[in-house]
């Protein structure tokens, strides 16, 4: 499940399957049909484009069109929770193995490509030993949930 930052698009995922409904009108936009069940979902932050994480490939999906702007498909291992830089600079997304890649859209290039290992936050007494969400908050941080 996503939510446009501007509250226009809500896109759900169920399956292989990826409705965009219009949030204020509740009217179905697009519905779009994938070659295999849906890992997550992330607006950028302008809301022009969609991130859409599957098993094996990342795609980026432009919300005027809901055509494919780009994708992604040689990341390696099975994909998960797709997050936008704050800028629309960098998509990143997490690996089965843990390790984050980080994809740049302007040239569609893999920046990074990082194993974060398990960790504990010994303040919170926190530990995340298989990631299930990431979040890049500003250019150096990022929010990782387990």
């Amino acid at each position: 499940l996503a939510v446009s930052s501007n509250n226009y698009f809500i896109a759900a995922g169920s399956q292989n399957k990826l409705d965009i409904w219009n949030f204020q009108t509740k009217a179905l936009r697009q519905s779009i049909t994938l070659t295999s069940d849906i890992k997550g979902l992330d607006f950028s932050a302008d809301a022009a484009y969609l991130a859409v994480a599957t098993e094996n490939k990342l795609t980026i999906y432009d919300t005027k069109t809901w055509e494919e702007a780009n994708s992604f498909e040689q990341l390696g291992g099975k994909l998960s929770a797709p997050s936008f830089h704050p800028e629309n600079k960098y998509v990143s997304v997490v690996k089965d193995n843990n390790a984050i890649v980080i994809v740049n859209l302007k040239n569609g290039k893999v920046e990074q490509s990082r194993i974060i290992r398990p960790f504990l936050i010994a303040a919170s007494n926190i530990s995340v030993e298989v990631m299930s969400s990431l979040k890049i908050l500003t250019r150096t941080k990022l929010a990782l949930g387990g």
